[in-house]
């Protein structure tokens, strides 16, 4: 049986293409890709790819308005694809599941499963939220989630745990791993590349969920305990609190911070390369795909655990270290633990490939493949309201979303 399926993302980066690509060979999967927008706040860049899938942008704008002035085209191609099976991109677009919902109404018959990469402490939750969330959740026939945590929030807002399929937050493994080796078997690119001799790294936005004042605090209480032997941070990624984090690194850091600037997938391998530990101090992180890509490429990570990866990826003390975003004092004291020559990094490094190896879009693919046909096979459990009970609920929850803020949600 081969199940014609449409998935839903609002845009698609390195890792969809690589996970959209290993579903596409899997047996018995029809697949067509739809993006919102090709572009996001992200600045990807795309060079050319070669793909496995049908894959369809609707506008290649960025704003606020491009998921309402592109619903009727999603319902558009929904219509002209006859779908088995529909996947869409969590519930925080109403405009996307509205299109999504309005397919499955006039065609019970097709399956519609809610991916999901939330967990219950990636934001602060309210209570009339997460009873919207609720209302919403019961549209859908089945789910495919992120990780563990992921699972038990989708299992806390009503879904059944057996309609419930961890599929793993996963990056193109092979190519990071692949590329790393090939950065360290030329040494002499570090210094072309102008990398520290040793160096803590993160990568990331410049934004505020990614906790980075805390990171520079813990980072300046590291240096001052290390003195000379101290190693360096290098911070890659673009955003609006560059200025300000340059300001703060300047004044209260004590030195040793790098900041690189934003780079694309095909310049990331060799600065993870040759870094000592990765470093993600997040306050609200739904997975972190940098986690897979620096464990991928041979890195032990500190990573704060609320990460939404910390439970499925890092085990402390074998590949990497958790702490409480909050405590400065702490990342501090694991930063001091890595540098101090006690710990086998290279051994750690090892332990976090074969970790991240159990998320290889493979893995992804093949299990999002039979929990799609075997909801595909199954009568629809999901409860659409009729007439104007639809009407009236759909739009007060469409209504309750419209004021979110992309972080909020």
């Amino acid at each position: 049986m081969t199940v014609k399926l449409v998935w839903h993302w609002f845009t698609l980066g390195p890792y969809h293409f690589a996970r959209m690509s290993a579903l596409a060979r899997q047996p018995g999967i029809d697949l067509t890709v739809v993006e919102t927008a090709s572009a996001d706040d992200h600045s990807w860049q795309r060079g050319p790819m070669d793909i496995d899938f049908a894959c369809i942008s609707l506008t290649t704008r960025r704003g606020k308005s491009v998921f309402s002035d592109t619903r009727r085209d999603l319902r558009r191609i929904i219509e002209g694809a006859r779908p088995d099976a529909i996947v869409t991109s969590g519930y925080a677009e109403p405009n996307s599941s509205q299109a999504c919902i309005g397919y499955v109404r006039k065609h019970p018959s097709t399956a519609l499963l809610l991916w999901s990469e939330t967990t219950l402490r990636d934001h602060r939750r309210a209570r009339w939220k997460e009873g919207v969330k609720r209302i919403l959740v019961r549209c859908f026939d089945g789910a495919l989630v992120a990780g563990a945590p992921h699972a038990r929030y989708m299992r806390g807002l009503g879904m059944p745990a057996d309609r419930i399929q961890v599929v793993g937050g996963s990056v193109d493994n092979d190519y990071f791993r692949r590329r790393a080796a090939e950065a360290r078997a030329t040494p002499r690119l570090r210094s072309e590349l102008g990398l520290p001799e040793r160096y803590f790294l993160y990568v990331g936005r410049l934004i505020p969920p990614k906790n980075l004042a805390v990171l520079l605090e813990a980072f300046r209480r590291y240096r001052r305990a290390g003195g000379a032997a101290a190693w360096d941070l290098a911070i890659v990624g673009g955003g609006p609190l560059e200025n300000e984090l340059r300001a703060l690194a300047g004044r209260d850091a004590g030195g040793g911070v790098h900041f690189a600037g934003l780079k694309q997938i095909g310049e990331l391998p060799s600065i993870y390369a040759f870094a000592g530990c990765f470093l993600l101090p997040s306050a609200s992180e739904p997975w972190g795909l940098v986690v897979n890509e620096a464990m991928a490429s041979g890195l032990p990570v500190i990573a704060s655990d609320v990460c939404g990866c910390a439970e499925d990826l890092i085990a402390p003390g074998v590949n990497g270290f958790l702490f409480d975003p909050a405590d400065p004092a702490a990342l501090a004291g694991l930063m001091e633990r890595i540098a101090s020559g006690g710990l086998d990094l290279a051994a750690m490094g090892a332990a976090a490939q074969k970790a991240v190896d159990r998320f290889h879009p493979s893995k992804f693919a093949a299990a999002a493949a039979d929990h799609i046909r075997r909801m595909s096979s199954l009568a629809p459990t999901r409860a659409l309201p009729a007439g104007a009970v639809l009407s009236s609920a759909m739009a007060g929850a469409i209504r309750a979303f419209e004021r979110l803020s992309p972080v909020a949600r």
